[in-house]
């Protein structure tokens, strides 16, 4: 970009055209690599099941799948995050309660899924840890940085103001 903050369109690529839902994308430089994160899915619908892919390019040219992550339940917007000598992948999960049933899918007061934010950590871009709960359900963790010696993140809640603290 240039010194005034603008930034100039200088090209795109299609990286993937699969006939699925590949959206909420994260992006990151890494160990002399590029890394991108997304979403896969069958749609955007948020009852749909999803899982986080991540591929990488030296160029940004040509890229390599490397991973997919998945829970279980629909994962969305994964976020890349070089930490020193680790890359973390974090999102979000919607999950179904038990017994949802019809209302599933439904944004409501009390509504039938749950949000579980999840990470997973690669040394190597290649092999990454079991994904695993960092905050409590009904919140989302949605902005992270790096803040020594650890990170700092903001989170979001999903739930009703009766169900909450203010400092989490």
């Amino acid at each position: 970009g240039s010194s005034g903050g603008e930034f100039r369109l200088i090209e795109t690529r299609r990286l993937i055209a699969n006939g699925l839902h590949n959206a909420f994308c994260g992006l990151c430089f890494w160990h002399d690599a590029y890394w991108l994160s997304y979403r896969e899915a069958q749609s955007h619908d948020p009852g749909t099941p999803g899982v986080v892919r991540i591929w990488s390019s030296r160029d940004a040219c040509a890229w390599s799948p490397v991973a997919t992550l998945a829970t279980g339940g629909d994962d969305r917007d994964p976020h890349l995050l070089a930490g020193g000598d680790r890359l973390l992948c974090y999102w979000g999960t919607q999950i179904p309660r038990w017994g949802a049933g019809p209302f599933y899918g439904q944004t409501l007061p009390n509504s039938a899924r749950d949000i579980i934010s999840h990470v997973s950590v690669s040394r190597d871009g290649q092999v990454w840890s079991t994904p695993a709960q960092v905050h409590r359900v009904g919140y989302w963790l949605w902005s992270v940085v790096r803040a020594e010696p650890g990170y700092i993140g903001a989170a979001y809640h999903s739930g009703t103001p009766g169900d909450r603290s203010d400092i989490v």
